[in-house]
This record gives structure tokens, C-alpha cells and sequence, in this order.
């Protein structure tokens, strides 16, 4: 049970400078120094009945700053170590809020930490707490889905069919007995849709994957030059990161 009189005592200093000696004086988990040990903080990562603060063995504590240490124990939120869970899309803006900053969402990014527990996140906040690659990808995702669903580059002609182009392929989605069709090049894909949207998301499917190129391949179709300049572009940017 915690007793702050024993971490007055000589035998309790003695241990802290021990702990905040063996390593190296500085904070395990962020690596910043800490030049006095009345400044160091250690953790105990596991606590024993019957046994004095300092009667641990060294490998069963750490020298932390107080910032780390409140977020080993969940005092605050933790600015690392956070995993990324999945994205959920809502219809529009302000359907939903980020846990962290307050902004207004349309995608909102669920990440999870084992001291916190989950959180729901704009893709800004998200990348600050998850990895950098991760976060690029996702990114690159979500610009590539804006851009496909980005209302003023399509033309609705009539009150059934909206037309396009995207990356030199000549896309059009025809509403036709209550279904929604996609047309690529004059091709009439098999699949039927719902809505609008979910014909957008299989489009963004169809050319995120790549699964488009292979389909006009196999036409022996050549894939147009816009597009090959696009897959380019993204293999060269892969390459760097």
C-alpha cells in the first residue's frame, strides 16, 4: 500500500539515484535527461505485498520523467504507443466530433492504447499519435476517395446519369431500374448498387486496388496515359518512404 513517509526515507533516495544511475539519466520511454535525481521518478512495474519501495530488484523498475510516469499510469493521455484500429465514414461534415481536438469529422480514425483504452480521432490527430507510415497510407486513401467523389467533377446530365473523368478513363453511373451502374470506357460493369455512394466506393475500390488496369488489360485495352502517370508517380513516392 503506497505510504508517502517511506518515500522520505534514506533507504527510499539511496535506490532512486541506484535506478536513475542505471539508466543513464534520462527518461526510458521518451529519452529526455534528467540532470537530478530528485527530479527523476521511478516506476515500479510491479508491486509486491509486504515489500518497501526500495526492496525491489533493479530490473523491476525504471527511471521515468513525471510526464511519461503519469501516463504509465494512466493519469494522462499517453502520447504514444497507440494503435490504429479502423475508419469509419459518415454521410457528411459534423456528423461526428474528434475526441482529442473537438474538429468536425466525416472520417473518423479509432485507435486504441492499453493504459487508455479507445478514442475516436479526426486523420491530423490520428497521425500524431500512430505511426507515420500507417498514417500516409491512410491519407493517401482517403485524398484518393475526395478525389473520385468530388461532386463538381461530376456532370449530371439528366436526372439518371452523372458522367466523368478519372485518371483518362471515361466513367459513367446510370440509375437504372432502382440499381445504380457503372460504365467505364462504354463497359458496362456486372455489380448493382444501392446508392450513389456505394457505386462511388466501388469505384474507388475498383482503381485504389489496381483491379481496373488488370481489367482492361485482359481486354487487350490499353490503360490510358493519365493513369499510367499516376501509378508512376505513387510507385516512385513508395520508394522513398
Amino acid at each position: 500500500m503506497y505510504n508517502p513517509k517511506h518515500y522520505r526515507k534514506r533507504q527510499w533516495q539511496d535506490y532512486r539515484i541506484r535506478i536513475w544511475e542505471l539508466d543513464n539519466r534520462q527518461c526510458v520511454r521518451c529519452g529526455i535527461s534528467i540532470d537530478n535525481p530528485q527530479k527523476a521518478q521511478i516506476h515500479h512495474k510491479i508491486y509486491l505485498n509486504g515489500k518497501m519501495p526500495w526492496e525491489y530488484d533493479d530490473v523491476d523498475c525504471e527511471c521515468l520523467c513525471a510526464k511519461c510516469h503519469l501516463e504509465e499510469h494512466g493519469k494522462i493521455r499517453p502520447s504514444s504507443d497507440w494503435v490504429y484500429i479502423g475508419c469509419t465514414t459518415y454521410d457528411n461534415y459534423g456528423d461526428t466530433t474528434c475526441d482529442l481536438c473537438g474538429s468536425e469529422l466525416k472520417y473518423e480514425h479509432e485507435i486504441w492504447h492499453p493504459k487508455w483504452g479507445t478514442m475516436n480521432v479526426g486523420i491530423g490527430c490520428c497521425e500524431n499519435l500512430t505511426s507515420t507510415y500507417e498514417m500516409q497510407e491512410i491519407r493517401r486513401q482517403q485524398n484518393y476517395l475526395k478525389q473520385i467523389e468530388n461532386p463538381k467533377r461530376w456532370v449530371h446530365s439528366d436526372s439518371q446519369i452523372w458522367t466523368r473523368k478519372f485518371d483518362g478513363y471515361q466513367i459513367t453511373i446510370s440509375l437504372e431500374d432502382k440499381s445504380f451502374r457503372i460504365y467505364i470506357e462504354g463497359k458496362r460493369g456486372r455489380s448493382k448498387h444501392a446508392t450513389f455512394d456505394a457505386a462511388i466506393g466501388h469505384l474507388y475500390n475498383l482503381f485504389y486496388s489496381g483491379e481496373i488496369d488488370e481489367i482492361f488489360e485482359q481486354l487487350h485495352i490499353s490503360i490510358p496515359k493519365a493513369r499510367v502517370k499516376r501509378l508512376e508517380a505513387y510507385k516512385m513516392k513508395s520508394q522513398t518512404n
